[in-house]
């Protein structure tokens, strides 16, 4: 009975050991970790989308390895997801538009998306990058509508569906609303009839005269945020695209 004993406390020694022990690598890896996102985040702070430079593309490079290094040990973590997003939105609209970059920024945010479904912010991103592309197309030289409408068709789609779903979860989301309206209008110069063009630009006109109502409750004061949305948000991170 005494050597069982002996036998049962070794056993609680033991575990407590590795339990103290565990605790200590995690605060550690945790450490570094968040060590590890800061650096990320002052790298891509620093980043200038309108500079070609040698030392500002290695900026932009270095903080996307960064954040891709947390994810290897964090692939769930939403900052160094929503980084490398950022990153190569950055990359892929100016100062020329690079699709690949824009199309690598959709995968991280379609990542966000299925760890966070119900954020509304990842969708607008998407919406987007979809109008940029689509925009690009539209406005190459000698461009055929049939075939701009095979071409990026699917697209103006797939960016329609996901600024729904922003404002679906979000009521108010102005960005959201205006990107739409341009994806709305997009799609009705690719309808081949004349309702299905009309009602598409009744679509447009009406966002935009939301747009108006819920700019001018956000210079109202003591407007509750809630009536407000994310537009706010949405146009201060979108500047450096225009």
């Amino acid at each position: 009975m005494a050597l069982l004993k002996q036998y049962a406390e070794l056993g609680v020694r033991v575990r407590s050991w590795f339990r103290n022990l565990k605790r200590s690598w995690l605060g550690v890896a945790e450490r570094e970790l968040n060590a590890r996102i800061g650096h990320a985040e002052d790298l891509a702070s620093a980043f200038v989308p309108n500079d070609p430079s040698p030392e500002n593309n290695a900026r932009g490079e270095q903080a996307i390895k960064t954040f891709q290094e947390v994810l290897i040990v964090d692939p769930e973590n939403l900052t160094a997801i929503d980084g490398i997003g950022s990153l190569f939105l950055k990359i892929g609209s100016a100062p020329r538009i690079d699709t690949k970059a824009l199309e690598e920024s959709k995968k991280y945010h379609n990542r966000h998306i299925q760890i966070r479904p119900n954020d509304p912010e990842p969708y607008y991103w998407i919406g987007m990058i979809d109008w940029t592309i689509a925009f690009r197309g539209w406005n190459e030289p000698a461009v055929i509508r049939a075939e701009y409408a095979v071409k990026y068709g699917a697209l103006i789609d797939e960016g329609i569906a996901s600024l729904q779903k922003a404002i679906f979860l979000s009521p108010g989301y102005y960005g959201a609303m205006t990107y739409l309206r341009l994806l709305y209008r997009r799609k009705s110069d690719i309808s081949e009839t004349a309702p299905e063009r009309e009602a598409l630009t009744q679509l447009a006109d009406g966002l935009l005269e939301q747009v108006k109502e819920i700019r001018q409750r956000q210079e109202t004061p003591n407007t509750p945020a809630s009536k407000i949305g994310l537009g706010r948000k949405a146009t201060k991170e979108q500047h450096w695209l225009h």
